[in-house]
Parts: C-alpha cells; structure tokens; sequence
C-alpha cells in the first residue's frame, strides 16, 4: 500500500480474510534423510502466506555406548546458532511452483544467519529468536534426549509479506549428511554423542480472503533474495577474490569461517570465526570501493556502524551489540546503482593468517528478483517466471 493510498470506506481487519489456517505436510515417502521435497497446493479460496510458513525439526540426541543415554548439563553440549539452517548441507534449498524454480539458496546455514545478523531486531532475536537458538542465553546446554528447531528458508519468497493464490508448490532440500559436525557448537567430543532426525513438517499458512475474487491476470512478487558463496584463504597475506553477482545486487557481504567444520573450534555450520583480518575487506563493484578508505584491524567501531548504519539512523535496534560481533565479525559494503546497469564483476580483497587458521572467506550478495504469476479466466495458475532484476 502506498503513503498516498487513502481509504474511502470503513475497513475493519475482518474485512481481510475470514479465515486464517496452518496445515501440516510431511516430505515425499516420509524421508528423513537426503533430498527432502514437501508439496501442497494454494487455491483461489486459500491463499498461501509464505512469510507465516516454516519447517519443524524434531530431533533424538544421546551420548553413551548406543548414543541413547540422556544429556546433562555438565556434557556442555550447546546447538550452533540457527541449528535447523544448519542441518541442511550445502545442496541449494528452493522452492518450486508448477515446477518452476522461483529461489535458490545455496549456502542456506551461513545465508539465514546472515539475513539474521543483518536485518533481525533485538526485539525479535530476544523473543521469538529463541525458536531458532539466537537469544544471548544460547548458551544454555542440551539436556535430555530430544530437542525441537525451527528452519525459514533463506529465500525471498518466505520473506514476502502478501498472501499468494493458487499453484501447486514444492520445497525441497537436502539434509547434512553430518549432522553433529554442522549443528553442534561445542561437546562434540562428549563419548558416544549421537543426533539423528526423527521427524520433520512443513507447516503452510493459508488465508481465505472475506470476499471471493479471481486473482488478477498477472501478479508481480518483488523480492529480496540473497547469494553466498566462498573463497579459500590459506595463506597469511592478502587474497584477491573474484566473483560473479546478480546484476541487481546493492548490498554484499563479508564475513570469514573456518575451512574445516569438524575443527574444534568450527562451533557448526553458522558460525563466523575464521581467520583474523588485519586489513580489509574492501569490495569493487559497479565501478565503485567500499569502504573509500580501507579497514585496518582496529576499525572495528567503523565495521560495526557501516553495518547497521541504517538502523543507527533511524532509531532501530540490531541484532549483535558491539562485542558480540566482535567475536563473529560481519561486514557489509552498500553501492548505489541506476536501473540501467548490468555490472556483475565484484572482486574482494583482504589480509589475514590464513595460514594460522585456513577459512572461507563467505561473500553474500543481497539482489532484487521478481515473481511474476500468470492466471487464467478460472482462476488457475497458467505460468510462472523467476527473474534477476537488473
């Protein structure tokens, strides 16, 4: 709704919708292992929300000579921030409707932890953050023989807002073949420690609108979408990146992890504490340098701001404090670009003891893409497009 849409007659919320519904789907077969694919349909009576839909991870975990003996606290055995990202391995994570591909993320641990550092309030990290194990009392250890978590995918479709009618609709992913190493964070070497998935449900929210309409003949989804990829560095020196981004992107950003999960202090698959960077990250792209005057390693209020300049602009709260990013630092390079273009070339320099500590260095591209659903006279999707905004 635009700032200039005004109202010309009484609107209560009910007028909205008349009915609001979460449904619960298991994947293909009943699989708990490997690619995972959950289907449903949407219908002109019910629409899906996608930003209201989630995936629930139950899990068995268990030390012991069978891995079944209960956790206690004195195990120190804590889950890595974000652990339902974190169990789905590197295969990319999508969403299909009438069997066109509408979002890929590829990297899903380190990109919803990203999205969440960079666009999540304390409000919410430190209330329903919990559910995705973000709060500052994380620390908290497993105990017992069992533990529930919540996944989003890191896709822009599940961070779009409106409610989508009809088509029929398939999420899938691929489950870590390695789950204590990509979910655990530390007590990894407690004796016997085992975790295994024992169920998993797509919940869908759907919404039936209070007065029956036929959806428009064409309707656009803008998203937000974000692309990770990495680079190694194993060198105690300074590495030059280069890489490819959509044409659309105006936010990247940087952060380094440890090369090998199964290293002791990995802490799983969403934690950023690679090598240390004595200078940088500086980033070109479009034709521009972020920053204009290059890190150096005490700049670290200067990463923190760039970071989350927006907020600090506007009065919002973020989701790290100052020290707590210290320990996991992120940073994030703006550029300005006009509509007409097409600049893909991003190249990333940096200084670090990748040789004390082999890392990836993560580069997440945040771009625009666009949905576009066509529908017939009946009501029915007709034909679905995924585009890159240029």
């Amino acid at each position: 709704m635009s700032l200039f849409d005004l109202a010309t007659s009484p609107q209560k919320a009910s007028d909205m919708a008349k009915q609001l519904r979460i449904q619960e789907y298991k994947s293909d077969g009943g699989n708990l292992v490997g690619n995972l694919k959950f289907r449903f349909s949407a219908s002109e009576a019910q629409h899906w929300i996608p930003s209201a839909s989630y995936i629930l991870f139950k899990f068995a975990i268990g030390k012991g000579t069978n891995g079944t003996t209960a956790l206690v606290t004195g195990d120190n055995v804590n889950l890595a921030q974000n652990p339902g990202a974190c169990a789905i391995s590197g295969a990319p994570c999508m969403h299909l409707i009438n069997g066109v591909n509408t979002g890929t993320a590829s990297m899903p641990a380190q990109s919803a932890q990203i999205l969440d550092r960079m666009f999540m309030s304390t409000e919410v990290r430190n209330t329903i953050g919990d559910i995705k194990n973000l709060t500052a009392s994380r620390t908290e250890q497993l105990v017992g023989t069992s533990f529930d978590t919540v996944f989003i995918p890191p896709l822009g479709l599940y961070y779009y807002s409106g409610a989508i009618p009809g088509g029929n609709h398939m999420l899938q992913f691929t489950m870590s073949s390695n789950l204590i190493q990509d979910m655990i964070a530390t007590g990894r070497t407690t004796t016997g420690l085992a975790l295994s998935l024992t169920d998993v449900s797509f919940y869908a929210a759907f919404a039936q609108p209070a007065v029956d309409q036929k959806p428009p003949s064409t309707v656009m989804l803008n998203l937000t979408e974000i692309s990770t990829q990495t680079a190694h560095h194993n060198v105690n020196g300074t590495s030059t990146i280069s890489l490819s981004t959509p044409a659309s992107t105006k936010k990247i950003a940087i952060c380094t992890q440890r090369s090998d999960l199964s290293h002791a202090n990995a802490q799983g698959a969403s934690t950023f504490n690679g090598l240390s960077v004595q200078s940088g990250p500086s980033v070109e792209y479009a034709g521009q340098t972020s920053p204009t005057t290059l890190y150096n390693e005490q700049a670290v209020h200067q990463k923190y701001t760039d970071l989350y300049l927006n907020n600090l602009m506007s009065g919002r709260s973020v989701y790290n404090n100052i020290v707590e990013w210290a320990l996991e630092p992120l940073t994030l390079h703006s550029f300005a670009k006009t509509s007409d273009s097409i600049d893909t070339n991003v190249l990333v320099r940096l200084t670090g003891d990748g040789a004390t500590t082999p890392s990836n260095i993560v580069v997440s591209s945040i771009y625009d893409a666009m949905v576009v659903i066509s529908y017939a006279g009946d009501g029915q999707v007709q034909g679905v497009q995924y585009t890159v905004v240029s």
